[in-house]
């Protein structure tokens, strides 16, 4: 099913980390292996900190889902602006909604130039518009009670919407900050290979005189103030933080692809 299979990928914006520590990591080569270790388990956080979904790429289209007697067949470019969804697709003609496994279902968008298309993991998804479409006018006015029912947390560039059910499935089967265990370890790692480096520049460095011994317990308290930090954050925001990433990535799977022709 949709959203079964995660994978960590590297976020871009987390290179300029990775390469400061590899960096540092290589001037100061003489640290013992276990600091080698250490920077080994900084490079697996750092391209931990984003989920990215698997979405299927081949599939049959078992049924045209009808989700409102309102619509029909699909949204035209008048109930799409009156409902206020797809507003970010450019020349924007209609949409159906097709069934294409258990739990999953195909959006295809048409425009005046292409054919796009999306997949999505929520199963009750059909249902969720079919409520916003017929009570549309009383959810305008107050959308708290809808939300709430839906428990729906997010809405992705569709204006469609994303529930915790569907979050809590990426996050659940794949947490990450609110790992106590997982975080202490990258934390104390992290922490580690921090205070090497400034051990290592100390011990080399001709502004303090002739070189000195490798001080090993600035890298003892690097590590346990690393650890530590990291495992209060995992108690404290570990939850939330696995939540907005699962709700980044359900967003970035849904992207509209185009069609070839």
């Amino acid at each position: 099913m949709l959203g079964q299979g995660i994978n960590f990928t590297l976020e871009a914006k987390n290179l300029k980390y990775l390469l400061t520590f590899l960096l540092l990591w290589i001037k100061f080569y003489t640290m013992e292996k276990n600091l080698k270790v250490l920077g080994i388990l900084v490079i697996l956080y750092y391209s931990s900190c984003v989920y990215s979904i698997q979405i299927p790429r081949q599939y049959e289209r078992l049924d045209l889902v009808i989700v409102s007697d309102y619509i029909g067949e699909s949204f035209d470019f008048t109930e799409a602006k009156k409902y206020n969804l797809f507003p970010k697709v450019k020349d924007f003609v209609e949409a159906r909604l097709y069934k294409i496994e258990p739990g999953c279902f195909e959006l295809e968008v048409i425009t005046k130039s292409a054919k796009y298309k999306a997949v999505y993991g929520e199963e009750q998804l059909p249902a969720i518009l079919k409520d916003y479409i017929e009570n549309y006018d009383e959810i305008t006015k107050s959308d708290n009670s809808y939300k709430k029912k839906w428990n729906i947390m997010a809405f992705d560039d569709q204006k469609l919407p994303i529930t915790y059910n569907e979050v809590e499935k990426i996050a659940k089967d794949h947490i990450f900050y609110s790992n106590p265990c997982l975080m202490g370890t990258t934390g104390a790692a992290c922490g580690g290979l921090i205070g090497g480096c400034i051990a290592g520049a100390y011990s080399i460095s001709p502004l303090y005189g002739p070189s000195r011994e490798f001080n090993y317990d600035i890298v003892l308290i690097g590590t346990a103030i690393g650890g530590s930090i990291q495992v209060l954050r995992s108690l404290t925001t570990g939850k939330e933080e696995d939540f907005r990433e699962a709700i980044k990535a359900i967003n970035n799977s849904r992207r509209l692809e185009k069609v070839k022709s």
